[in-house]
């Protein structure tokens, strides 16, 4: 039986953390329909704080949530019909307009056949056989061989550093690749699941802000889970609600109130437990809980807070490599 290994290959723009080109870019339609409802949600609750707050601040939330700005163009003239179309009652007034800070950019036409074609002369005489796949911005390279063969890892990775730095040459420096690494699996199932794996490896690590490098799957699983649910964008935008006052705090200060929290709540509200584990005294972990609780805003005592507060300072941590 030969074990399968997918590796995924995402091009993003370098200075664009967070974005993406391709494979859905947005998401995918399995994201889109969740990110509109919390859109329209958040339109809604924003509209609802005071009636006679300025559209532009009501746009401003909305355009949050979709990750980008929103301007109400006048234009009495737009038909009604048109899917960018704002009415009052069945009057056109204008059209709404968005526009992103990271426009989306396609790298070079020539780049997915110059990477294949490179590819597959890199791995011509190799002992494992290689597959190779392109589906809109992706590239997606299946590496088969029998299954426990040593040293498996590092000469898939030493491949695909190859194939990344080449897809550079062809792009230019201004193009940053991501490259995801499955786990090695048997079977149909199993190389669904390793390009599952590729596939969060590599958008989790442009979503973290490191696009550009090589993220392997965790064996464990669990931070698997973490990095799925933070890839999404929904999911972000809800974690970042509530760790925002801690990212008011910097990037610094943000991160080890977070660890904080984690050994904290970790440990089941433990002081000496948490204060252990961050080679503190009991008493400065509880000096900086009670800081952090008063910044946040929230009563960690309280279950659903608890979960909540530790998921989110969890699935952060896991996608900074933290």
């Amino acid at each position: 039986m030969h074990g399968a290994q997918v590796e995924r290959l995402v091009p993003g723009q370098l200075g664009r953390a967070g974005a993406r080109l391709g494979a859905g870019g947005g998401g995918g339609a399995e994201e889109a329909l969740p990110r509109a409802e919390y859109a329209i949600a958040r339109a809604t609750e924003a509209a609802g704080e005071s009636p006679g707050r300025p559209m532009e601040a009501v746009l401003d939330e909305v355009g949050a949530a979709l990750g980008a700005r929103l301007t109400l163009v006048e234009d009495p003239g737009v038909p009604w019909s048109e899917p960018h179309a704002v009415c009052v009652g069945e009057v056109p007034v204008g059209r709404l307009v968005a526009d992103r800070d990271d426009p989306e950019q396609r790298p070079p036409a020539v780049l997915a056949s110059s990477v294949e074609l490179h590819a597959l002369q890199l791995v011509d005489r190799r002992d494992e056989v290689w597959h190779l796949a392109t589906f809109h911005d992706d590239i997606v390279m299946v590496a088969s061989e029998e299954t426990g063969a040593a040293d498996h890892q590092r000469r898939l990775r030493d491949v695909m550093e190859a194939v990344a730095a080449h897809a550079r040459s062809v792009a230019g420096e201004e193009w940053a690749f991501t490259v995801g690494l499955g786990t090695p699996q048997s079977g149909a199932a199993g190389l669904r699941q390793s390009a599952t794996e590729a596939h969060i490896a590599a958008d989790t690590a442009v979503a973290g802000g490191r696009a550009g490098g090589i993220e392997v799957t965790d064996v464990t699983g669990l931070r698997r889970v973490l990095l799925d649910f933070y890839a999404s964008p929904l999911s972000r935008s809800l974690l970042d609600d509530i760790l925002a006052p801690l990212d008011a705090l910097g990037p610094e200060r943000a991160a080890i109130a977070m660890r904080t929290l984690v050994a904290y709540l970790g440990h089941r509200n433990s002081l000496a437990r948490a204060g252990a584990e961050l080679n503190l005294h009991a008493n400065a972990v509880n000096y900086r809980v009670r800081r952090i609780e008063q910044t946040l805003g929230l009563d960690l005592t309280a279950p659903d807070v608890r979960f909540s507060v530790e998921l989110a300072c969890r699935v952060r941590l896991a996608a900074s490599g933290q």
